[in-house]
């Protein structure tokens, strides 16, 4: 869970590379949840970080992101 009330993401561990850009616990399962299903490396999550970014003005409703979205309840 959470240490100090600082936002954890089970699968990126202690964050010593990334910082999480939500402290949402449901915004956070959901990440954990997509790096987990596409079983995506700490490389491969930093290739697409370091080389991709979104557009300003663009938000997350145009990749179809609602908010708290799953499989279930997109």
């Amino acid at each position: 869970m959470e240490k100090n009330n600082v936002p954890h993401s089970r699968a990126l561990g202690d964050l010593r590379r990334f910082e999480l850009k939500t402290d949402d616990p449901e915004e956070i399962e959901e990440l954990d949840r997509v790096i987990e299903e596409r079983q995506l490396t700490r490389k491969d999550l930093g290739i697409i970080l370091l080389y991709l970014g979104v557009r300003p003005g663009i938000d997350r409703l145009a990749f179809g992101i609602h908010k708290h979205s799953n499989p279930e309840h997109p």
